[in-house]
């Protein structure tokens, strides 16, 4: 049984709870692949584009601009049961597809990405629980979703508000250099 499914009653209960706040996405593994795009200069040009190297990855976001999002990453694919993991993922912001930004500045914004470490599925599941039982008594926001995701699956390591506040910034020069 993949992860996923052995924890769908907790994942489901914490979708449910945070709903009014973060949406989910689901990605299943992809192949990397080549992006092309036009520079200022008119040239073109391209990276690779890594695909989804995890086997699984539900992304929970907001649907505004610049907000933060966090993830949880399944890896399982080609592995024992008692090999199965999860880690958490902190995305200080977030870009929309819309946005004027090219492809190419919003990977640099990935650069961002903080992970946590690996979780066994039982340690994920206990953790995401207890969250879940602490998210029921208390008034939902987003502040309180992120340090509680902190609190959990980072042990309280990231300073949420500077890490916005680096990427905003990063952000910020990325869009000057546009006008």
């Amino acid at each position: 049984m993949t992860p996923s499914k052995q924890i769908k009653a907790q994942i489901t209960d914490f979708q449910t709870t945070i709903s009014n706040e973060y949406s989910r996405v689901v990605l299943n593994k992809s192949r990397p692949k080549k992006d092309t795009f036009i520079n200022i200069l008119g040239e073109t040009c391209s990276f690779d584009n890594k695909g989804v190297n995890s086997d699984l990855i539900f992304i929970f976001k907001t649907n505004k601009e610049e907000e933060s999002n966090f993830s949880f990453i399944f890896d399982y694919i080609d592995k024992e049961e008692a090999d199965y993991s999860v880690t958490v993922s902190f995305k200080p912001i977030h870009i929309n597809k819309d946005n004027n930004i090219s492809k190419f500045h919003k990977l640099k914004l990935n650069d961002d990405l903080i992970i946590s470490e690996k979780f066994s599925v039982k340690e994920f599941k206990d953790k995401l629980s207890n969250l879940n039982k602490e998210l029921k008594t208390k008034e939902i926001n987003k502040d309180i979703i992120l340090n509680l995701i902190n609190q959990y699956f980072f042990d309280n390591t990231i300073n949420i508000e500077r890490e916005i506040k680096k990427s905003k910034n990063k952000l910020n020069k990325i869009k000057d250099n546009y006008s």
